[in-house]
């Protein structure tokens, strides 16, 4: 169990939830996060947003009813979660990085540019950008926020050596093909449904290069060269 310390609501519907953890994950990782409704059996997955100090921040949207328990959640309540899990990111401080995210994909950029060499670029995707800006403006980021649209035609490819995105489908699958063409490195972390978080179950295999890939454990994040589409 963790102690909940604080909720930062960013905008009507997107939270940022901060516990007590001692464990340190890598960026990239993710948590099982376990509703108290025991009618909710199943944990949902939420990328590491920030961790500092033995505080860890969870950024998530509401979409549901167990994320809609979340928002409910109060400072010094008791939370169930079982975590860190997954492979992460490979933080490369000396390249030259862009992140392409879009939605709550933003989450796992946040703290892997604490990993990072100096301003970390950011090209965030959103249908709702509100509060997104205010809140993150302490962090060292160049944030390029767009609302709408398609967030990839806003990146110069040839500029960066290192990309990294996490989002929707469609948006992954296009930083992917450009990457490909302009012969780019890049990590993608790839966002599942899951049933345990550590690979017993099989609910979150994905179709690799070779073969099937369980996302919580083999991911979520994949180099390029793993996958022949996100």
């Amino acid at each position: 169990m963790a102690k909940i310390i604080r909720q930062d609501q960013i905008n009507p519907h997107t939270y940022v939830l901060w516990l007590e953890e001692k464990s340190v994950p890598k960026p990239g990782q993710f948590y099982m996060v376990y509703p108290k409704d025991g009618a909710k059996l199943l944990g949902r997955p939420i990328s590491v947003f920030d961790y500092h100090e033995g505080q860890l921040g969870l950024l998530y949207e509401v979409v549901g009813g167990g994320t809609e328990e979340f928002s409910k959640l109060e400072a010094g309540e008791d939370l169930r979660i079982l975590g860190p899990y997954g492979r992460g990111f490979t933080p490369y401080p000396d390249k030259k990085v862009a992140c392409i995210a879009g939605g709550v994909g933003l989450a796992p950029f946040i703290y892997l540019s604490r990993f990072l060499k100096g301003t970390t670029r950011v090209y965030f995707g959103t249908r709702d950008a509100q509060g997104f800006g205010d809140y993150l403006k302490d962090y060292p980021l160049d944030l390029k926020i767009q609302e709408g649209g398609y967030i990839t035609e806003a990146v110069d490819f040839q500029a960066y050596d290192q990309f990294y995105t996490c989002g929707p489908r469609v948006m992954m699958n296009a930083v992917l093909d450009r990457c490909r063409q302009e012969d780019k490195d890049l990590e993608l972390s790839l966002e599942e449904r899951m049933g345990c978080g550590f690979g017993a179950c099989l609910a979150c295999s994905c179709q690799g290069k070779e073969g099937r890939k369980k996302v919580c454990l083999d991911g979520p994040v994949f180099a390029k060269e793993e996958l022949d589409h996100a």
